[in-house]
């Protein structure tokens, strides 16, 4: 039992990730080296080309949010949200303490979907990184053919 546990607690160690990242590079690699020049040719432009558009993409994201945050449009937006809340549940005449849980219950969708958003970036963060690694990769191997 404590061999199993153990092993599962290795198992997210930095050392036996990086030991898994290292064979499947290998193996990777060794795939690579397997293709023909033209079809390692065919491969490196798809890859290229991928890693071009995510890079692009993710420029814009990253710009998009900047100016979203600089140009102050969140606090806009929670002062209208707010206004047509009250306004509207002024009509009901709820209590401030029914305000209160809507508006605590709107912000934590936000910070829900801020998070989401948030780990959305990051994963395509990492898949942009295992493109240029995968990129770097062929090209290594095209400098050993020439």
């Amino acid at each position: 039992m404590a061999g199993k546990f153990r092993n599962q607690v290795m198992r997210l160690s930095l050392q036996e990730r990086t030991k898994k990242k290292n064979s499947q590079l290998h193996d990777e690699k060794i795939r690579l080296e397997s293709l023909s020049d033209e079809e390692l040719m065919f491969y490196y432009l798809e890859l290229k080309s991928s890693y071009e558009y995510k890079k692009n993409v993710f420029s814009f994201l990253l710009v998009t949010i900047l100016v979203a945050g600089i140009s102050d449009v969140w606090r806009l937006l929670a002062e209208f949200a707010k206004k047509a809340l009250t306004l509207d549940l002024s009509r009901w005449v709820c209590t401030e303490a029914d305000l209160s849980a809507i508006l605590t219950a709107f912000c934590l969708v936000g910070v829900c979907i801020s998070a989401a958003v948030f780990t959305m970036l990051i994963w395509y963060l990492k898949s942009m990184r295992t493109t240029h690694q995968m990129l770097l990769m062929v090209e290594k191997i095209q400098e050993k053919r020439e």
